[in-house]
């Protein structure tokens, strides 16, 4: 039977390892090689799960790429459709002219708002339909 301090000690080691991966740091103890590829990895996996909360991530520019760089500096605190606007979020406050102007159409396209600016143009919903995008 194995101890309830040494149960604890492990527990605690693999939820700090866990979260080295995560942040895309090097757990003490591992190789750098395999654990930059296994947070790489836990990243796109991350991504995909807020692709699956948030389909209309999928229509974005350099999708999945600049959300892998997002995870590494964001942990995730919450259910991947929280992860998912908090990177729309974050994109529109620091996203580049294209990603913001994704932003911008998406919010009109998913019925949240009924008009926004993109790239200095109108976009407007009408119904169902999107002009101006």
């Amino acid at each position: 039977m194995v101890p309830p301090e040494a149960r604890d000690r492990l527990r605690h080691r693999q939820a700090a390892v866990l979260t080295d991966l995560l942040a895309g740091r090097v757990p003490s103890g591992f190789d750098a090689g395999g654990a930059a590829l296994t947070a790489r990895v836990l990243a796109v996996k991350r991504a995909g799960s807020a692709a699956r909360a948030l389909p209309a991530l999928k229509t974005l520019p350099g999708w999945p790429g600049g959300f892998v760089g997002y995870a590494a500096a964001h942990p995730k605190a919450d259910c991947s459709a929280h992860d998912a606007r908090a990177y729309v979020d974050h994109l529109r406050a620091h996203g580049t002219e294209t990603e913001r102007a994704w932003v911008a159409v998406e919010s009109v396209r998913s019925g949240a708002r009924r008009w926004a600016v993109a790239r200095g143009r109108p976009v407007v919903r009408v119904g169902s339909r999107v002009y101006g995008a």
